[in-house]
């Protein structure tokens, strides 16, 4: 059974490290939801280097990043697991499953 198991394996990985198959599967991942999660991972950030060179400023205190430095990088977190969520295939997902 492992012997089936890593054939399968090797073959799925095969096919997905061909550029024009991995094209065909992540076609449909170009939709308004992906480009809309796309959009607003590249806000967070913008909105994180902004702080950042505000921080740098003498008239501003390192105090204050440290406050909402957390937060910031939370949500940059959710929004790229939300874009890499959107990105995959659905046909993908299953791969990705753990059994509990």
């Amino acid at each position: 059974m492992a012997e089936l198991d890593e054939m399968l394996t090797n073959r799925a990985l095969a096919k997905l490290a061909d550029p024009a198959e991995y094209a065909e599967l992540t076609e449909g991942s170009q939709d308004a939801r992906v480009q809309a999660a796309r959009d607003r991972v590249a806000e967070i950030k913008a909105d994180y280097d902004e702080t950042v060179s505000a921080v740098q400023r003498p008239q501003d205190q390192p105090t204050a990043f440290a406050e909402v430095e957390p937060g910031k990088l939370d949500d940059l977190k959710r929004a790229e697991k939300e874009l890499a969520e959107l990105e995959t295939p659905s046909e993908l997902h299953s791969l990705a499953w753990t059994p509990a």
